[in-house]
Protein backbone atom coordinates (compact mmCIF):
# COMPACT_ATOMS: atom_id res chain seq x y z
CA UNK A 1 0.00 0.00 0.00
CA UNK A 2 2.82 2.72 0.79
CA UNK A 3 4.47 2.04 -2.64
CA UNK A 4 1.03 2.49 -4.33
CA UNK A 5 0.38 5.55 -2.27
CA UNK A 6 4.12 7.27 -3.12
CA UNK A 7 4.31 6.42 -6.72
CA UNK A 8 0.91 6.16 -8.14
CA UNK A 9 -0.58 2.41 -9.32
CA UNK A 10 0.31 3.03 -12.60
CA UNK A 11 3.86 3.06 -11.77
CA UNK A 12 4.52 1.00 -9.38
CA UNK A 13 6.37 -2.31 -11.02
CA UNK A 14 5.68 -5.54 -9.79
CA UNK A 15 9.99 -5.97 -9.22
CA UNK A 16 9.21 -2.40 -6.84
CA UNK A 17 6.43 -4.30 -5.30
CA UNK A 18 7.83 -7.94 -4.44
CA UNK A 19 11.23 -5.63 -3.53
CA UNK A 20 9.16 -3.86 -0.87
CA UNK A 21 7.35 -7.01 -0.03
CA UNK A 22 10.89 -8.31 0.79
CA UNK A 23 10.18 -11.22 -1.61
CA UNK A 24 11.19 -12.22 -5.62
CA UNK A 25 9.50 -10.98 -7.73
CA UNK A 26 8.77 -14.97 -9.20
CA UNK A 27 7.15 -15.58 -5.29
CA UNK A 28 4.92 -12.45 -6.36
CA UNK A 29 3.37 -14.15 -9.34
CA UNK A 30 3.31 -17.21 -7.20
CA UNK A 31 0.50 -15.54 -5.37
CA UNK A 32 -1.09 -13.08 -7.42
CA UNK A 33 -1.52 -14.16 -11.04
CA UNK A 34 -1.40 -10.82 -12.43
CA UNK A 35 -0.84 -7.34 -11.14
CA UNK A 36 -4.50 -6.66 -11.58
CA UNK A 37 -5.08 -9.49 -9.42
CA UNK A 38 -2.89 -8.48 -6.37
CA UNK A 39 -4.62 -4.81 -6.14
CA UNK A 40 -8.00 -6.29 -6.59
CA UNK A 41 -6.86 -8.28 -3.20
CA UNK A 42 -5.29 -5.18 -1.47
CA UNK A 43 -8.69 -3.31 -2.63
CA UNK A 44 -10.74 -6.03 -0.57
CA UNK A 45 -8.19 -5.39 2.53
CA UNK A 46 -8.74 -1.97 1.96
CA UNK A 47 -12.18 -1.93 1.87
CA UNK A 48 -12.22 -4.49 4.87
CA UNK A 49 -10.50 -1.67 7.12
CA UNK A 50 -12.92 0.63 6.06
CA UNK A 51 -16.24 -1.55 6.45
CA UNK A 52 -14.90 -2.43 10.15
CA UNK A 53 -14.75 1.59 10.49
CA UNK A 54 -18.22 1.83 10.05
CA UNK A 55 -19.83 -0.72 11.86
CA UNK A 56 -22.10 1.90 14.43
CA UNK A 57 -23.37 3.16 10.55
CA UNK A 58 -26.49 4.80 11.43
CA UNK A 59 -29.39 2.91 8.87
CA UNK A 60 -32.19 3.90 10.60
CA UNK A 61 -31.73 7.56 10.93
CA UNK A 62 -32.79 10.32 8.20
CA UNK A 63 -30.79 11.08 5.33
CA UNK A 64 -28.54 13.71 7.03
CA UNK A 65 -27.52 12.11 9.99
CA UNK A 66 -26.37 9.40 7.60
CA UNK A 67 -24.70 11.52 5.08
CA UNK A 68 -22.99 13.44 7.77
CA UNK A 69 -21.76 10.04 9.60
CA UNK A 70 -19.97 8.95 6.24
CA UNK A 71 -18.54 12.46 5.49
CA UNK A 72 -17.23 12.85 9.22
CA UNK A 73 -16.15 8.98 8.98
CA UNK A 74 -14.43 9.30 5.85
CA UNK A 75 -12.54 12.74 7.43
CA UNK A 76 -11.19 10.73 10.39
CA UNK A 77 -10.24 8.20 8.27
CA UNK A 78 -7.77 10.26 6.40
CA UNK A 79 -6.33 12.06 9.02
CA UNK A 80 -5.86 8.40 10.49
CA UNK A 81 -4.68 6.64 7.58
CA UNK A 82 -4.11 9.32 4.43
CA UNK A 83 -2.15 6.42 2.29
CA UNK A 84 -5.07 4.30 3.09
CA UNK A 85 -7.53 6.79 1.30
CA UNK A 86 -4.82 8.06 -1.30
CA UNK A 87 -4.60 4.39 -2.58
CA UNK A 88 -8.85 3.77 -2.74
Amino acid sequence: MDLFAERGIGHAPTSAISAAAGVAEGTLFTYFKTKDELLNELYRELRKEMDREMVDYPFTADAHTRLRYVWDRYLSLAIEYPKLLKVM
